[in-house]
């Protein structure tokens, strides 16, 4: 059976988004906080009944010391609520407002419900949970690398990946945009540095065939190909819409796919699939970040491109679809 109270609101939230454009936007926060509270009273499945277990028992080891942002911070909230329900809602609210806020920084706050309704934070919501807590700080980092802050950069990385150690894989970011930035490497530098990068370690055999078998059975399907193809057309719509793609949006758009490239090959499905989504929001973030949108009729035709690109996997995947049917 659907979810229809589900999908009814997280469509309402993305209408709202569209139509309203700043003068209706915090009714959109409050539209997830009522989404996120329809999720928590319909129940818990796969990862998140392991996180609500974790709630109520002693926890020690260094899986938990390095994301203890979910971990330890769960446990104190639990002991204060005596409820794993109430836990989980508490860190929607804390998520769906700090998002708010990390777009509000850099102007944004239009396409607030182009990331709320995005499959990367609805399947981080039911699933990818910690991951998902972690992104309004990564946005924060890319931001501040673009502007060159790189004090603000680091304190933000740091605290996305004390809330999931995936986001890490943003690091390098950093280090390209600064070279960048003295026009000492564009584009193609990126993406023929990454390559070698690749090819050095095939040629040297690296290979972890055996976590990549492993983990594909655990996710239950081989959705690497899918993620490529989805990274790869993300490309199409910054170019058909904006026209030329500024320079950051380039050396990240360079970055991320010659990344994904390496993880398909080294990684099995459900680190690629975790990898992925980390991308597809960072580089839905960037494209917009680069550009001023003054024409509203060019505002509207972005945000329903990027909905459509980033919505419709919410009913097509098998990751997430599964939390849609009961």
């Amino acid at each position: 059976m659907l979810k229809i109270a589900e999908i009814a609101i997280l469509q309402l939230v993305a209408f709202i988004g569209i139509c309203s454009q700043r003068k209706l936007a915090y009714v959109s926060i409050v539209g997830a906080i009522i989404f996120c509270l329809t999720l928590r009273l319909s129940g818990f499945q796969t990862d998140l009944i392991v996180y609500a277990d974790t709630m109520t028992r002693e926890i020690s080891g260094f899986y938990y010391y390095r994301e203890p942002y979910f971990w330890m911070l769960s446990q104190v909230l639990f002991d204060w609520f005596r409820d794993e329900r109430a836990v989980f809602f508490v860190f929607d609210s804390v998520f769906c407002i700090s998002l708010w806020i990390a777009l509000s920084r850099v102007g944004m706050t239009g396409f607030y419900f182009i990331f709320l309704t995005s499959f990367p934070i609805y399947l981080g919501l039911e699933n990818v949970y910690r991951q998902v807590l972690g992104i309004p700080f990564a946005l924060l980092f890319l931001a501040s690398v673009r502007d060159n802050k790189t004090g603000s950069a680091l304190l933000w990385l740091t605290l996305s990946v004390l809330a999931h150690n995936i986001f890490a894989i943003l690091g390098p970011l950093l280090f390209y945009w600064s070279l960048a930035q003295r026009k000492l490497i564009g584009f193609w530098f990126v993406v023929t540095l990454q390559m070698s990068i690749f090819l050095v370690l095939v040629a040297a055999g690296a290979d972890v065939d055996m976590l990549a078998k492993s983990q594909d059975i655990e996710s239950g399907s081989d959705l690497r190909l899918l993620y490529f193809v989805l990274l790869t057309a993300s490309l199409l719509v910054p170019r058909l819409l904006l026209g030329k793609v500024d320079r950051y949006s380039a050396i990240v758009y360079a970055y991320c796919w010659t990344t994904l490239v390496m993880s398909i090959y080294f990684l099995g499905s459900f680190h690629v699939e975790r990898i992925g989504m980390v991308f597809l929001v960072a580089l839905t973030f960037v494209y917009i970040l680069g550009k001023e949108l003054k024409s509203l009729s060019h505002r509207l035709q972005l945000q329903f491109a990027y909905y459509t690109m980033l919505n419709v996997p919410v009913f097509v995947f098998p990751s997430t679809r599964h939390f849609l049917i009961g």
